[in-house]
């Protein structure tokens, strides 16, 4: 659970300068940021990003916590309808995401990549 920068959301979405499309449309008035994004590294870090056809914008950084006495089962059981579940089989999920064979079992034998690696790269990309 974490608390959301409304004001500022606010302020990107609806008091931001719309922007006139040159590409796609050209012609038609977009607003300039239409979407949020999260984006989640290693070791819990999650950024939200505002996001648009021409900007983009991180909003906040938070820090996932390890939920405890609780098992992916039960958590999913306590969820309303139709809400995003977690897999219950991980490894299920990285052959999904097409992972390759060598990086799951990098990853079952505990390697986990260095968050402070997608702080400096990724981040900087859209500052």
């Amino acid at each position: 659970d974490a608390e959301l920068p409304l004001r500022r959301i606010y302020e990107l979405f609806f008091k931001q300068p719309k922007i006139v499309d040159k590409d796609v449309n050209y012609g038609v008035v977009k607003p300039r940021f239409s979407e949020l994004r999260f984006g989640i590294a290693p070791q819990g870090y999650i950024m939200l990003w505002a996001s648009g056809y021409t900007h983009q914008v991180e909003l906040q950084t938070f820090r996932a916590q390890i939920i405890r006495d609780i098992d992916v089962r039960q958590y999913n059981a306590r969820l309303p309808g139709g809400t995003f579940t977690l897999n219950e089989d991980r490894w299920k999920e990285l052959k999904a995401w097409r992972f390759k064979p060598e990086t799951i079992e990098r990853i079952k034998a505990g390697w986990q990549a260095n968050p402070d690696w997608y702080m400096r790269s990724i981040r900087v990309k859209f500052p």
